[in-house]
């Protein structure tokens, strides 16, 4: 984008979890890209379950434009930010070494960027990224036409699935951005030509950071909290985040329920990955791992997040062409 930020095409598409559901082996993902907005596959498929459960095939709900229904607006895909979020002051990298620094809201000064070999935006309330992520089009972009939010845990699984299928690393792992300086990339002046297989692709063209670097904020959440820490998110609208009646709650397509046991562990997802679930006390998800976590930290590991300044979470935006 004209801020110098890089993204990553996600196209819409229909999966099947074809072994591995519901348990912390890591089974099959197939996948299946489908025509502009359509439900037609390339293969020819027209007809989905839309429902999880081993074998069924869904439409991915990501590509939903309100997140739920499966007759509303639809996506051809989306764009998702290559790189955890940094933040710029008048185009300078800044380092957020504290919540004075961090939890701030972007202005004609201060933006979110998606750029590599630079420290994460850290100390950041889920509140004021939720409001950062929707404005980044009005902040960032000369020619704003694209619709800005914080990434949902449904595009989060989306994401996941892709890279875990045929099209992405194909049942290999990321390999952890473990940098403890907290380097988009996986290190200082890093491009998407020096760690790649830190990408979901294993070449420059993936998402970067998805595994380790710091854990990400998403718009998913225990729906009914009133936690004052993610104000912006509780009064944004639906669309632009997944409500849980709790972390177990089977709602497809989101890389928890489908690719986990389900039980608070350090290894109950695929890969062994952590997963710990949103509790009225901590009601936000967090994904991904921190870069000191090892075996626990990777695309389908989450965790619980009260949502406050933390020098362990960051961000990451998306945008939909409506």
């Amino acid at each position: 984008t004209s801020d110098g930020s890089y993204w990553v095409w996600i196209p819409r598409y229909a999966y099947s979890i074809t072994s591995g559901y519901h348990t912390s082996t890591a089974g099959t993902i197939e996948v299946e890209f489908l025509k502009d907005k359509t439900n037609v596959s390339t293969t020819g498929r027209t007809t989905y379950q839309n429902a999880s459960g081993q074998g069924n095939w869904n439409i991915h709900p990501a590509f939903y434009y309100d997140g739920d229904s499966t007759t509303g607006t639809q996506l051809s895909g989306f764009w998702v930010a290559k790189y955890e979020m940094s933040m710029e002051t008048n185009g300078v990298a800044t380092t957020t070494s504290s919540a004075s620094i961090g939890n701030v809201t972007t202005s004609s000064t201060i933006k979110a960027v998606s750029k590599p070999g630079v420290t994460t935006w850290r100390y950041i309330s889920i509140s004021n990224s939720f409001s950062n992520s929707l404005n980044y089009d009005t902040n960032s972009l000369s020619n704003a036409n694209l619709d800005s939010h914080l990434i949902k845990n449904s595009e989060w699984g989306a994401v996941a699935y892709l890279t875990h299928s045929e099209y992405g690393r194909n049942k290999t792992e990321i390999t952890i951005n473990s940098h403890s300086g907290y380097y988009t990339g996986g290190s200082s002046g890093a491009t998407a030509h020096t760690n790649v297989l830190q990408s979901t692709t294993g070449n420059c063209y993936g998402v970067f950071d998805m595994s380790g670097g710091s854990w990400e904020q998403v718009a998913g959440l225990l729906n009914g909290t009133t936690n004052s820490n993610g104000t912006n998110l509780l009064n944004g609208a639906n669309m632009y985040k997944n409500k849980y009646s709790d972390y177990s709650a089977t709602i497809y397509g989101d890389a928890v329920y489908e690719t986990s046991n389900s039980t608070n562990s350090d290894s109950g997802a695929w890969n062994k990955d952590r997963t710990y679930g949103i509790s009225s006390s901590e009601p936000f998800f967090s994904r991904g791992g921190n870069n000191n976590q090892g075996n626990g930290t990777g695309v389908f590991a989450f965790d619980t997040y009260a949502g406050n300044e933390y020098g362990n979470e960051t961000f990451r935006i998306t945008l939909w062409n409506n």
